[in-house]
């Protein structure tokens, strides 16, 4: 892979329900358009589109990397009706797979995260990663993501042990990473993961967030957040990404927005090296 690629790690369909409109056939075609040699799926805590993209890409000649965004909270057995035991709203953590095994665990931890996790979202826990880690590469995720939000709501102290925890549990396999999609919470987040790097010694890489193909999908992204929320677009208490920055980005783009950091551009590259998941569709006779 040439050093002026870029490969997308962090990146939701319209099976991020109601949070992000890109078809996953339109993605892989995008991204072949672009000259990308891999792509991620990594959508909100489900993996319907997976074989989907899978296949998508192969056609299009690009490396598949299958992923997923976690919901991550302290319990995931405390639900609405324990009052007595309060905890902050999920945060998120990107796991990809680097190998059948990988998206065999990836499957294991979207389950439990529906099955003994739900509320409101299928949530997981530590435990469960500590069970089903094997094979899986850790990215600490977007604005929501467990360590940018560990550092903005309790401090550098807390998101560097957090960093440390995952770090136990993930080994080589965690980066930290950065994303400049416009929003000025990232400005302090960045200087702190930059940090974090070195005194951790946990690689940064650069990502996008992506939830629609082309600058021009930020309207129908909004439009969709507001069904999914039952808000409108005047409602100035709704959601909203905050940017027209969370699409799929060509590698000239990305890497012009970071040029004092390359070497986290080439970190995508040296990821997708690492993933090799190949299905198998039917038993050797």
């Amino acid at each position: 892979m040439s050093s002026n690629q870029f490969v997308h790690l962090h990146v939701h369909s319209e099976y991020s329900l109601l949070e992000a409109s890109s078809g996953v056939k339109d993605l892989a075609v995008k991204a072949s358009e672009m000259g990308m040699p891999a792509l991620a799926l990594t959508d909100n805590g489900n993996m319907f589109g997976a074989i989907e993209f899978y296949f998508a890409c192969l056609d299009k000649g690009i490396k598949p990397i299958i992923g997923l965004d976690t919901y991550l909270v302290g319990d995931r057995n405390i639900k609405g009706q324990d009052r007595n035991e309060i905890q902050r709203p999920p945060t998120r953590l990107v796991l990809l797979a680097s190998s059948l095994k990988g998206y065999q665990n990836l499957c294991q931890i979207s389950s439990l995260g529906y099955k003994e996790g739900f509320y409101y979202k299928p949530r997981i826990d530590y435990d469960v990663l500590k069970n089903f880690n094997e094979d899986v590469i850790a990215l600490s995720g977007g604005l929501r993501g467990e360590i940018p939000q560990t550092f903005l709501t309790e401090g550098k102290d807390y998101a560097l042990d957090k960093i440390r925890k995952l770090k136990d549990l993930f080994s080589d396999r965690l980066y930290l990473e950065i994303n400049r999609t416009g929003l000025p919470q990232w400005k302090e987040i960045g200087s702190f993961l930059q940090e974090a790097s070195k005194i951790t010694s946990v690689p940064l890489v650069a990502a996008n967030d992506v939830h629609y193909l082309t600058q021009d999908d930020q309207m129908s992204q909004e439009v969709l957040i507001c069904i999914g929320t039952n808000k409108t677009l005047q409602d100035e208490s709704r959601f909203r990404l905050g940017t027209d920055q969370f699409y799929l980005k060509s590698a000239d783009e990305m890497r012009s927005l970071f040029p004092d950091m390359p070497e986290a551009c080439d970190r995508t590259l040296e990821i997708a090296e690492r993933v090799n998941v190949k299905f198998k569709l039917k038993d050797d006779k």
